[in-house]
């Protein structure tokens, strides 16, 4: 299942967020002694009647290939179901396929240690996904898809 933003969201357009408005919740990313906080890229306040979208937020981390990163998220996330969607290369330099971790139900879990699939594999790209729905599949014989309201995105080095 992939992650997506309700069409009818898409089309209606983004809102900015008005004044007086809380922050919204960031991410924790940790790897090799080293961790950074990820501001939101997608981030809807409830029932999607307010948006911020920032496409270049993705914060980066140096992940060497092979190690683990480990994964923070803050209760307004851990609150819902969530999900990591992940990239990774493998040791002979191809892209390995888009990959997930489980969907973790609402109140579960706050943190995860993501494992590149092989011992030389190395995480390229991560997204977190606040998931509130199911969309049906795109096409006939397809998986349903996630629908998110708030992401949060890291590249590797």
């Amino acid at each position: 299942m992939r992650p997506v933003l309700p069409i009818s969201l898409a089309t209606a357009g983004l809102l900015l967020a008005g004044c007086g408005q809380p922050a919204p919740p960031e991410v924790t990313f940790y790897s090799w002694g080293q961790s950074i906080v990820a501001d939101p890229q997608l981030y809807c306040q409830p029932e999607f009647n307010e948006c911020q979208q920032d496409r270049k937020a993705a914060a980066r981390l140096r992940v060497p290939a092979g190690e683990p990163l480990q994964i923070s998220v803050p209760a307004e996330v851990a609150d819902a179901p969530w999900v990591a969607v992940f990239r990774y290369r493998k040791p002979d330099g191809k892209r390995g396929p888009e990959s997930r971790t489980p969907l973790f139900e609402a109140g579960s879990r706050h943190a995860y240690t993501l494992r590149p699939p092989g011992g030389g594999d190395q995480l390229t790209e991560v997204q977190i996904h606040r998931v509130v729905g199911l969309q049906p599949p795109a096409r006939p014989g397809g998986d349903m898809q996630f629908v998110s309201d708030a992401t949060w995105a890291l590249r590797t080095e």
